[in-house]
């Protein structure tokens, strides 16, 4: 196990074991998870037939003695790597994790997520069988810490349950073909549904992944750029959005990893739906710049339709706040409308908007 702190470099620094390259690299951020951590760690080591495998464990300012903890239990491993950086958030330590990846494939694993028993040999096999992908993501279950779980969430997945852009319009616009993929594992022949083609038309009206099921080609985590450190929400949907840019991705319908739900630490996202409206339409704001949507008409116009909807929602949380921002609300809702996006609803809120502010003049 080796241990450092990060350099400016986009470049892995060669070392001793780094004779054979990995297969994957799991990059795991953690801060303050010393006793999940380790489980995620040993859940990666118990992979079977996967191959070389590299861990580069980020820990971003941990008080809880995490760094010490790992190089204590798994002295000698030179498949882990811990790089200890002063706390920057998760965006920046899969950053520099990023930097550090050696293998073809790249997984940023959440510290309270761990693999199931044959993810990688499969995902390793999707990969081989479909090699024109991009990246694959994979089904995953909760795994609540108290209580027993449930046999939606055991059996059900939680991917495409939870993530929106499986539900949204935009993916009926999308070219997807589904196949079904057969191989063996530990516990014995199985099959599941795959499904393959160009998601960008509807990841862009909601996140479709969860970042410990989704596996990357490691050059394509260069094309599409690093994860947003400025962005304090939606950061993994930006970089999911700009990664679909490259398209075929790949879905895999078995349940490769478990979140663990109910942890007191975990990323609080209950912030006001107004907040979250303005992150939204801002992230596409900035997509809309990407130099790869120049060449591309049709996505153009998948995001200029995702930003009408934006417009609306953010415009309807504006409009229904305590203090109602009535200006702001009626530029959103003008917008929307000029793109023809629920124009009864929008002029309706509209004429709403304009009522509010007669009553509070008169």
């Amino acid at each position: 196990m080796t241990e450092q702190t990060p350099s400016n470099s986009t470049e892995a620094p060669l070392r001793a074991h780094d004779t054979v390259a990995p297969r994957f690299s799991i990059v795991i951020p953690t801060f303050n998870r010393r006793e999940r951590v380790l489980r995620a760690i040993d859940h990666v080591l118990q992979q079977a037939e996967a191959g070389p495998v590299q861990i580069v464990v980020v820990d971003d300012g941990s008080t809880d003695g995490t760094a010490d903890a790992i190089a204590q239990q798994y002295r000698g491993n030179s498949a882990i790597e811990v790089i200890v950086t002063a706390n920057r958030g998760p965006s920046a330590a899969r950053n520099t994790g990023i930097g550090l990846a050696r293998g073809e494939l790249v997984c940023f694993l959440d510290s309270d997520d761990w693999f199931r028993q044959d993810t990688l040999a499969l995902v390793a096999r999707v990969f081989e069988r479909w090699p024109q992908l991009r990246f694959v993501s994979i089904e995953g279950r909760r795994e609540p810490m108290k209580g027993p779980v449930s046999s939606v969430d055991n059996n059900g997945g939680i991917v495409r349950p939870d993530c929106p852009g499986w539900n949204s319009p935009g993916f009926r616009h999308s070219t997807i073909r589904e196949e079904t993929f057969e191989f063996s594992g530990s516990s014995g022949e199985s099959e599941c549904d795959v499904l393959i083609g160009d998601l960008f038309p509807a990841i862009v009206h909601g996140d479709m992944f969860y970042l410990s099921g989704l596996f990357i080609r490691r050059e394509a985590i260069a094309i599409a750029g690093p994860f947003n450190e400025d962005y304090w929400l939606f950061e993994d949907w930006d970089f999911h959005a700009r990664l679909c840019l490259q398209n075929p991705g790949g879905y895999v319908g078995h349940i490769g990893f478990c979140r663990e739900t109910g942890s007191g630490d975990q990323l609080s996202r209950r912030m006001s739906m107004q907040r979250n409206a303005a992150m939204h339409l801002r992230i596409l704001r900035n997509l809309s710049a990407n130099a790869a949507l120049e060449r591309r008409s049709d996505y153009q116009s998948h995001v200029l339709r995702a930003r009408a909807d934006a417009h609306y929602w953010l415009g309807r949380c504006l409009l229904g706040g305590e203090r109602p921002k009535l200006r702001q609300a009626r530029k959103c809702l003008l917008a929307s409308l000029r793109q023809g996006h629920k124009p009864v609803k929008s002029i309706y809120l509209i004429g709403m908007s304009l009522l509010h502010r007669t009553r509070a003049i008169g």
